[in-house]
């Protein structure tokens, strides 16, 4: 080893990320050189002379890169490393771009792979400050999984681990956001206001009268406070109920039937209102304040108002109602599927409650019907059954075809929605870690990233994993050819095939080979981690052959699986797996035991 000292340099007052930065980086230096680098601030003495790693926006960065430009060029995300033979300088965006330059050294230096939260690969060997110059910015400039544990949103502390989610080089849900996701009632809470003004709201009161004059000046009043109480912040979100309800009052009627009885029409209406308020008392107030705002496209409210004219472009049906050139859409194809990549023309949205039937349209013609009239989009997307947690998810199909065409529309913020409730198997680790990786570089292959995860993760069941995997796909395949199911999120109401935990879909025979799979892979030798995470994603087919077909297995093997199941569940944290009451593995588990236990005693 190097007998140099080597000592990590940080600004003299150093953020509260900068300092993360710092604190990652001697980690893993200790870990993989074994030297324990100082942590000093470029104001104090001992940092006059010193070597190794400078983080963050030093003067060293400064001198060397250029941070207003760097951070022009970057974003907030993106990053440069410089190595200069004796030092190593990096520095990023605001967001956590130098968190993840730290994390570009350490692949440079000691090719770190990082996995999951505990696992990771390096090469032992000291540093090397050899001439070297790298700048890297995301595909995409915010990006965010809601997978437990990485999930978080700054509005809900404690939930979720940071760390893990700066290591996949993730941001916080609502991190940059000053109000996201559905935020009418947060801006306008009924507990507040619906005693004294019923009308704003929609006769149900689960949604807002949205063409209530009234309601609109105070809704306009509450953002302008929401705004100056989040000063470092710049996007923030008009967002609707999680809701497909609606206002049906004559005014919000008329004014839909104005454009065509497009109901979209109505939140647009509404929105540019806003929008034109606060822009106007922006330019007055904070002419500094550079605000982007943005709506849902979700539900009800997700067909753009376009057509197409003869030589197929999109083009607005009403120049009325055209976004402000600042007003973006957030869009959430909650009634697609996961069986075609998105831009596939078979991959369609349907916009009500029903499924078979009500209207239908390729999510494509959503998607670029949106951008064809705004300036900005995001994009929520979804990856997991929100009705049955537990049950077998084979939604991989076109992952990364997905993410190529996000940036093709220059999507600004990616969200993944896949389980934020607890863990359940259906490989939540390798998602994370596959997306996350998606999200900084669409160009990867999802088949290339699968296989280099399972082989360190499972490491010494990696091939038995990956038939399963691959088994489950090819179910999924048969599934939509043979009985028109496709891999769907959420429970249509005339859907006769609504729920995924349906015998029809989950045969015995082939929830016994995914068991036999399961089985060979742990008849071999694995470590203690490796044997967990196994068990943890048999889970899924284990539980699906009990909760169907547990009539026609003998006793003694139901009676057998309920106690693996209970402890692989406590053993793995598995809890929450579904939204019926009872909604925990434990509760049902031992409501069959009990079910046994009654049979036995009659």
């Amino acid at each position: 080893m190097s007998e140099r000292q080597i000592q990590i340099i940080v600004p003299a007052r150093a953020s509260e990320k900068e300092i993360f930065a710092a604190q990652e980086l001697a980690e893993f230096l200790r870990l993989a050189s074994g030297i324990n680098a100082g942590l000093i601030r470029e104001d104090e003495p001992g940092a006059i002379g010193a070597e190794g790693f400078f983080v963050g926006a030093t003067r060293r960065a400064e001198e060397l890169i250029g941070l207003k430009a760097l951070l022009n060029r970057v974003g907030e995300d993106g990053y440069k490393i410089v190595c200069d033979g004796k030092n190593c300088i990096v520095c990023g965006g605001a967001g956590q771009g130098t968190i993840f330059g730290v994390y570009g050294v350490l692949e440079h230096m000691f090719s770190l792979k990082i996995y999951t939260d505990d696992v990771c690969t390096y090469e032992n060997k000291s540093p090397d400050f050899s001439a070297f110059e790298k700048e890297n910015i995301p595909d995409f400039p915010m990006r965010a999984i809601g997978i437990y544990p990485v999930h978080l949103e700054r509005r809900s502390p404690g939930i979720g681990n940071k760390r893990y989610c700066y290591r996949m080089r993730l941001r916080q849900m609502d991190e940059g956001w000053g109000i996201n996701n559905h935020s009418y009632f947060r801006v306008l809470p009924p507990a507040v206001y619906k005693e004294a003004h019923p009308d704003w709201y929609d006769e149900s009161g689960t949604m807002l009268c949205l063409t209530n004059e009234e309601m609109t000046a105070q809704y306009v009043e509450n953002m302008k406070k929401i705004i100056e109480d989040t000063p470092e912040d710049s996007l923030y979100m008009f967002g609707m109920e999680d809701t497909t309800v609606h206002c049906h009052c004559s005014k919000c009627r008329a004014l839909a039937e104005k454009y065509g009885g497009q109901d979209v029409a109505v939140m647009l209406v509404f929105t540019n209102k806003l929008v034109k308020a606060l822009n106007e008392w922006l330019k007055d107030k904070h002419p500094e304040r550079k605000v982007w705002f943005f709506t849902f496209a979700y539900l009800w409210a997700e067909v753009p108002p376009v057509t197409k004219d003869e030589n197929g472009n999109y083009k607005l049906l009403y120049e009325d109602l055209r976004p402000a050139d600042n007003l973006g859409v957030l869009l959430a194809p909650l009634r697609s599927n996961a069986s075609y990549p998105m831009n596939d023309p078979r991959n369609i949205e349907t916009l009500n409650t029903c499924y078979h039937s009500g209207p239908r349209m390729p999510v494509k013609e959503i998607f670029e019907g949106w951008r064809a009239v705004v300036n900005r989009i995001c994009v929520w997307s979804y990856n997991q059954n929100f009705y049955d947690y537990i049950a077998p998810c084979p939604m991989w199909t076109g992952l990364d075809e997905n993410y190529r065409w996000f940036k093709q529309l220059n999507a600004y913020h990616v969200f993944m929605e896949a389980g934020c409730v607890g863990t359940f198997g259906n490989f939540s680790e390798m998602k994370i870690y596959c997306v996350s990786r998606l999200m900084w570089d669409c160009s990867l292959k999802l088949e290339d990233l699968v296989k280099e995860f399972m082989g360190v993760y499972y490491k010494g069941a990696e091939k038995e994993v990956y038939e399963y995997f691959e088994y489950i796909h090819k179910h999924a395949e048969w599934m939509d050819k043979n009985l028109d199911r496709q891999m769907i999120f959420v429970h249509f109401d005339d859907d006769p095939n609504g729920r995924i935990l349906d015998a029809r879909f989950w045969p015995i025979e082939m929830l016994e080979k995914a068991i036999d799979i399961f089985d060979r892979a742990l008849e071999k030798d694995l470590s203690f981690n490796v044997k967990k995470r196994v068990l943890l994603e048999s889970v899924p087919v284990k539980f699906t052959l009990l909760f169907l077909h547990r009539d026609k297995l003998p006793s003694a093997r139901v009676k057998k699986m309920i106690a693996e199941l209970t402890d692989i569940a406590e053993m793995c944290g598995v809890t929450y797996i579904w939204d019926d009451k009872p909604n925990t593995i434990q509760e049902v588990l031992k409501t069959w035991e009990s079910e046994l236990s009654a049979v036995k005693a009659d």
